[in-house]
């Protein structure tokens, strides 16, 4: 998918001088309001065949929606350009977080003293899947919304990579530090919010 929250906000402006909803407007074009939500919010863009009733519908030329689609696919925020240097190598974030949180993990059954260890062991795994269902779920939810566009789900990213970054390297120095005792299964569970993190965005460009 295309940087094309400009082209949502285009399209909402225009809906709105109409006084149209988003699903009168679908139905004056045959689709659902779902698929104009999409449109608006950066998710997608009208199929070819759509344009032309689109710009009748909001009474502006073929050549000023292609023209906005056009501008739109231009950019490429400096959120973004980061977002996707950071999280787009999907897989190469899956095998570094995945081998961390084995050799945390491991470390912490061989030679954790912890009273509750067996609690932790049990428990780690099933978080580290909690946390990546809801690091998505969040982002999901957030991206929902016709008026929320996809710049500001940029900042929603940048901030829990820099959230869940900061709080695994403070985990894990401690764990190092102190690998007894100093074991927290937030240490396990953090890379699976990282992982959450870089499937939804990678999801969301598709």
């Amino acid at each position: 998918m295309e940087n094309n929250y400009a082209f949502g906000n285009y399209i909402t402006e225009l809906r709105k001088k109409k006084k149209l909803s988003q699903t009168e407007l679908g139905e004056k074009l045959g689709v659902s309001n779902k698929a104009v939500s999409k449109w608006e919010n950066g998710a997608a863009y009208p199929s070819t065949d759509l344009i032309l009733p689109l710009a009748e519908a909001l009474g502006v030329s073929v050549e000023e929606i292609l023209a906005s689609i056009s501008q739109s696919k231009k950019e490429k925020t400096r959120l973004r350009r980061f977002l996707d240097t950071v999280l787009g190598r999907e897989k190469l974030i899956y095998i570094a977080l995945g081998s961390l949180w084995v050799i945390v993990y491991a470390l912490f059954l061989v030679f954790g003293e912890q009273p509750d260890k067996r609690f932790e062991a049990i428990f780690a795994p099933i978080g580290t899947a909690i946390l990546f269902g809801g690091a998505y779920l969040a982002l999901r939810v957030s991206s929902i919304g016709a008026m929320r566009s996809m710049k500001v789900i940029d900042v929603y990213e940048v901030f829990f990579l820099t959230v869940f970054t900061w709080t695994f390297c403070a985990l894990l120095v401690t764990f190092i530090l102190n690998m007894k005792t100093g074991y927290n299964m937030s240490v396990s569970m953090v890379p699976g919010a990282l992982a959450g993190l870089a499937f939804f965005h990678n999801r969301r460009k598709r």
